[in-house]
């Protein structure tokens, strides 16, 4: 693409800012019926939100009371396209005392070293906020470690002309 001349700028500005008014004309179009479809079928929902919940609660209910009886063989029922009964979760560390995980840690470090996990990455903050020290960053850059910074180009259209 050619770089344009300085005198053709003004044109290429305004084109710029009718294209984006143009634009967000369509997006605000475009959300507002996308809104009043969400609301819609939100309220279209509801009562069949109201009803699954329900009967959920009844399954959920029956699985609970008749957990031994009905469930401790085959962990599972199925009635017509529905299958409910009991799914074994994931399993999770919990703390069975009233420390806190940074104690637990401490005491899993001194007993169980091999449970307690170290992660060890460079500060990449602290090497920003030492950018300026332009003898730190060349023995950074020695180690193959340098802060980069682009310039990169924007275009802002006032929201007045768009409107």
């Amino acid at each position: 693409m050619p770089v344009p001349l300085e005198s053709e700028l003004p044109g290429i500005a305004k084109l710029c800012a009718e294209a984006q008014a143009k634009l967000k004309k369509i997006e605000s179009e475009a959300e507002e019926k996308i809104a009043a479809i969400r609301e819609k079928a939100k309220q279209d929902a509801c009562k069949w939100e109201d009803q699954f919940s329900e009967c959920s609660e009844q399954l959920e209910a029956y699985a609970l009371k008749h957990q031994k009886a009905k469930f401790s063989k085959v962990r599972s029922m199925k009635l017509g396209s529905v299958t409910f009964g009991f799914r074994l979760g994931t399993p999770k560390v919990v703390k069975t005392t009233r420390d806190t995980w940074a104690v637990v840690t401490g005491k899993l470090k001194e007993h169980f070293p091999d449970f307690v996990r170290t992660k060890e990455e460079p500060n990449k903050d602290a090497i920003i906020e030492a950018r300026e020290d332009a003898e730190l960053m060349a023995k950074l850059s020695m180690l193959g470690v340098q802060v980069d910074q682009e310039d990169s180009v924007f275009i802002d259209v006032a929201e007045e002309v768009l409107r």
